[in-house]
């Protein structure tokens, strides 16, 4: 583990508004989530239940974030919509495709909602898979896709440097001025080369 803890912790203890949906952020063993994050933590938002499609998660962050659309919008979003994982072949559950294409459309439309946010001008939004699942990549199986969106971040653009999940903390940490939390992202290097000198003012398509 970190040795000082992750990312909830970091943002925390230097003051910045965050809101976590869905993530698991206690290390507690009877699984109760820690106090000082619990005031930043949806407790209502849906968690493993390959029956809970990705569109009821992502209205559900709607809802909570267009209740503080003003200054009480948070700095930092966290938000986990998981169909993609599938469910495999099991029955009695919706197939890897209905899946998949349910967790595309509940991505576009939380997008769809943030560039509509006043917010949206100086937002990033990172979008990364938790982990490749031993995906037929034709290069390494470890590898996964990455996604940078925003009115800061140059349209089309393809970056094929080598990166990693600790890039985009990395990244993240810089944009808030935050230290790094371990010798991890300490060494890892800020993504650059896909930053616009100035913002889009066209709404993202998506």
């Amino acid at each position: 583990y970190p040795e000082r803890l992750y990312l909830f912790n970091n943002l925390l203890a230097h003051h910045i508004s965050f809101e976590d949906f869905g993530e698991d952020i206690t290390r507690a063993r009877d699984g109760v989530i820690r106090t000082a994050l619990r005031a930043h933590v949806d407790k209502t938002y849906p968690g493993w239940d390959r029956m809970i499609l990705d569109n009821h998660r992502v209205a559900a962050a709607i809802s909570w974030l267009e209740a503080r659309r003003g200054t009480a919008f948070p700095h930092f979003i966290f938000i986990w919509i998981p169909d993609d994982h599938t469910a495999g072949q099991k029955a009695c559950y919706y197939s890897p495709d209905f899946y998949v294409a349910a967790n595309d459309h509940a991505t576009a439309e939380f997008l769809h909602y943030l560039a509509s946010t006043p917010q949206w001008r100086h937002m990033v939004v990172f979008l990364d898979e938790d982990d490749a699942q031993s995906g037929a990549d034709h290069i390494n199986a470890h590898r996964t896709l990455g996604l940078a969106m925003g009115p800061w971040v140059k349209s089309g653009d393809l970056d094929t440097q080598p990166l990693s999940q600790v890039n985009i903390v990395r990244t993240i940490e810089a944009l808030f001025e935050l230290p790094p939390m371990s010798q991890w992202d300490a060494n890892a290097r800020v993504i650059s080369g896909i930053w616009r000198k100035t913002p889009r003012r066209d709404s993202m398509p998506v």
